[in-house]
C-alpha cells in the first residue's frame, strides 16, 4: 500500500492565489498514479486521476478551492487520503 501523500502548494489557508496555477504534492515512491479530489466553491467534488504529482488548475477570483490526494500503486491499492487543504483565489 502506498504511503499517504503530503501536499506541497499552494499552502493551506493561502489567500490571493493566482487564478491559474499548479497544485503540487510530494512524490510517493511506490505510486503508479494519483487521485486528486478537487472542489471549487460549492460545486461537487471532482475525482481527477493523474500520473504526475501536480495538476494545473484555473479558478475565479474570490473562489475557495479545496483539494486532497491519494496515491495508487500498480496493483490498485490506495493510500490513506492526504489532509484536505483549502485556498482562496
Amino acid at each position: 500500500v502506498p504511503t499517504q501523500p503530503l501536499l506541497a502548494a499552494p499552502t493551506n489557508g493561502s489567500t490571493g492565489v493566482a487564478r491559474t496555477g499548479s497544485l503540487s504534492w510530494d512524490v510517493v515512491p511506490d505510486a503508479a498514479t494519483y487521485n486528486l479530489y478537487l472542489t471549487y466553491g460549492t460545486a461537487a467534488e471532482k475525482k481527477i486521476p493523474t500520473l504526475a504529482n501536480s495538476y494545473n488548475f484555473s479558478g475565479n477570483a474570490g473562489e475557495t478551492v479545496s483539494w486532497k490526494v491519494e496515491a495508487v500503486d500498480a496493483a490498485g491499492n490506495t493510500s490513506a487520503v492526504s489532509s484536505t487543504w483549502t485556498f482562496t483565489i
